[in-house]
């Protein structure tokens, strides 16, 4: 859980400073996206200070993270669709044969990949006692996600190969080079933007979940007691959640990819 979560938000953190800076064709001031040696360490403080930001609104509360992670998924989802509808007029149709390119082998190797895509609809049951009707809106929230994404995923998939022929595919930004291709200016801009928003709502709904893991550990007596602890102002698990921004801008500042 804590390699999923917090690792997981510090690398997003990373890469998140330096497509914002790729986004603006590497505009930005140099001091924004350098690395800063102490002795042998090389830190990244921007990175760092990115998560910690993001984690405030975990932090104080369900509603101010909800707010803000409402907005973000508002833009996202609407980046996707703007992709599944904008994609739509550029799709070759002959670039659907053969279907199965790979054939069977080809189809297995990539539902190992998708899988990484179903990571975090854990994250949902941890809200379970800040909701108020839990028994209900649970089951809605997780079964109902994840038709959601299985519907998206499904359906940009199935436009990008069409406007791409299988072997042309950008593995590394295959949506806004898709439009690339096919110079569709206002979807590369669109998707990038939605693309970094995208990080930031990943970061945000880890910093979310794991100190409510932490809490839940530490009443079964599996964690510190400390971090159980429920702040009386915000009703959060407030000593977790510093404890947990800390940690994973402490791994944003000093790893990096390599």
């Amino acid at each position: 859980m804590i390699l999923e979560y917090v690792v997981g938000a510090s690398m997003l953190a990373i890469s998140t400073v330096y497509y914002a800076d790729s986004l603006v064709v590497d505009h930005l001031p140099n001091w924004f996206v350098e690395t800063f040696k102490w002795g042998p360490i090389s830190i990244q403080p921007f990175a760092g200070a990115f998560l910690l930001i993001l984690a405030i609104p975990g932090a104080i509360g369900v509603r101010e993270s909800s707010r803000v992670t409402n907005l973000v998924v508002f833009v996202v989802m609407s980046t996707l669709l703007a992709f599944i509808f904008g994609g739509m007029e550029h799709i070759d149709k002959e670039n659907y044969h053969p279907f199965m390119t790979n054939g069977f082998g080809g189809v297995l190797s990539g539902a190992a990949l998708v899988y990484l895509a179903y990571m975090g609809f854990d994250a949902v049951a941890v809200s379970a006692e800040e909701t108020r009707n839990p028994k209900r809106h649970l089951p809605i929230g997780i079964v109902g996600s994840v038709f959601i994404v299985t519907t998206l995923f499904v359906a940009v998939s199935s436009v990008m190969v069409g406007m791409v022929p299988v072997e042309e595919i950008d593995v590394e930004a295959p949506l806004s080079e898709a439009f690339r291709s096919n110079n569709v200016v206002w979807g590369e801009v669109v998707l990038s933007v939605g693309a970094l928003l995208a990080s930031a709502m990943n970061i945000l709904v880890s910093l979310y979940a794991m100190p409510r893991i932490l809490l839940s550990m530490s009443r079964d007596g599996l964690f510190f007691s400390w971090f159980g602890v429920v702040n009386e102002r915000f009703k959060t698990p407030l000593n977790a959640a510093i404890i947990t921004a800390l940690f994973g801008a402490l791994v944003a500042m000093v790893f990096s990819f390599e």
